[in-house]
């Protein structure tokens, strides 16, 4: 087999094959984590959620954001997968979800103190949803070589970030497509968000996710000889749906601290630019599966267990025939080692019934998810560094 060694492409220009550096050592961007969270907390006595908001702004100066579960508000932002129902037996004022953006340990702590003295808590505080993102930052003073590294990082996590299909199949998603590798970028030539899936859905069988191979519509669309859309470096590439319970975004950041209220953000500095990776899980039963069920349980929790498989990457292999190099580097360019590995796989179940047709001896079936990737053990191993430096901020943590 012939192994694409990280072959990615920078912007629009020429194909970028990226290679260790003369030393041999792994690549060392600078690592950040990041987590939000969703809690629910139960106050003793009724209060409304915009108090609630303001108290807790007002005694700690950290901004979060408050949705009373037994009154509708109409939410310019998302929780994820849908909130717990509450218990209905108790009017609005008592069951409450709270969103906080970058939590600390510290900063947890003074929060639901904050909650118990004001207003009081019954029960254990669960959580809803945590979001990781690890950061990758270039490494040199030059600004131009910072901007030229900082868009191959962005390049390469689009193109060989890897998460199972069968994970971001969830019982929410009302139409299965939406689970599919898509980039997300603006127009500056018309208004909105664009949407384009690296394999584009069309009838019959418009609304089957890429991975249902086994169907023939879908393997035509996976088949198809036209080239996708290059992958832009102004673009999100997402993958499950967006208000599923698990979700990951492969993201070029160069605006943070969006209020998802009011819609507010700030550009970044040049320096403060990175590429980003943020995976994010929601709904107690994707997180209880993980071990995590209260608070309490961040303390505890393994963060590279948390986000295995959803955070990993993968280099493609091929035979060693030019025709398929082509092929290869054409899906680098546009859908990286998703499309890799999902033509490789569809190429090989037609092969297999057209044999069966003509009535050959099939050989046995070798599918499986992954089907011709590697695992990539250098920026894997980054990776879980920077998770294990964001888990040892938390370790022990507990609160009552």
């Amino acid at each position: 087999h012939l192994l694409l060694h990280r072959i990615t492409q920078a912007g629009k220009g020429g194909l970028f094959r990226h290679r260790q550096d003369s030393s041999g050592g792994r690549p060392k961007p600078i690592r950040l984590g990041r987590k939000s969270q969703v809690f629910q907390t139960f106050p003793k006595s009724q209060v409304h959620w915009e108090d609630l908001q303001k108290t807790i702004e007002k005694v700690t100066g950290i901004k979060v954001f408050v949705q009373d579960l037994t009154h509708h508000q109409k939410d310019k932002f998302k929780w994820g997968a849908a909130l717990p129902v509450p218990d209905m037996n108790k009017r609005s004022g008592f069951h409450f979800a709270i969103l906080i953006q970058t939590p600390m340990p510290t900063m947890l702590r003074k929060i639901m103190n904050v909650i118990r003295e004001d207003s009081g808590i019954v029960g254990n505080v669960t959580l809803h949803l945590i979001e990781v993102a690890v950061d990758f930052y270039p490494k040199t003073a030059d600004q131009a070589h910072r901007i030229l590294l900082r868009e191959r990082m962005v390049g390469l996590l689009q193109r060989h970030h890897w998460v199972p299909h069968s994970l971001l199949v969830r019982p929410e998603v009302e139409t299965p497509c939406h689970v599919d590798a898509r980039q997300q970028f603006r127009d500056c030539k018309k208004p909105g968000t664009k949407i384009r899936y690296l394999f584009p859905h069309k009838k019959p069988g418009a609304t089957m996710p890429d991975h249902m191979i086994k169907d023939p519509k879908v393997r035509d669309r996976i088949l198809t000889e036209k080239l996708g859309e290059v992958l832009h470096l102004n673009s999100t590439v997402a993958k499950g749906a967006k208000n599923a319970s698990a979700h990951v975004t492969i993201q070029h950041k160069i605006a943070d601290q969006r209020n998802p209220v009011s819609g507010t953000k700030r550009v970044l500095s040049e320096n403060e630019r990175r590429a980003r990776v943020e995976v994010t899980l929601s709904g107690a039963d994707i997180l209880e599966e993980r071990g995590l069920v209260t608070i309490n349980d961040l303390g505890q929790v393994s963060l590279k267990k948390l986000t295995r498989p959803f955070l990993s990457f993968r280099l493609g292999t091929i035979d060693a025939w030019q025709y398929l190099l082509d092929d290869a580097e054409a899906q680098m360019r546009t859908r990286g080692v998703y499309g890799l590995e999902l033509r490789e796989r569809a190429g090989e179940l037609e092969a297999r019934e057209r044999r069966r047709k003509a009535g050959e001896k099939l050989p046995r079936n070798k599918d499986r998810e992954g089907q011709g990737l590697d695992a990539w053990q250098e920026l894997n191993e980054v990776t879980a560094d920077a998770l294990d430096m964001l888990g040892r901020r938390w370790r022990g943590f507990s609160w009552s």
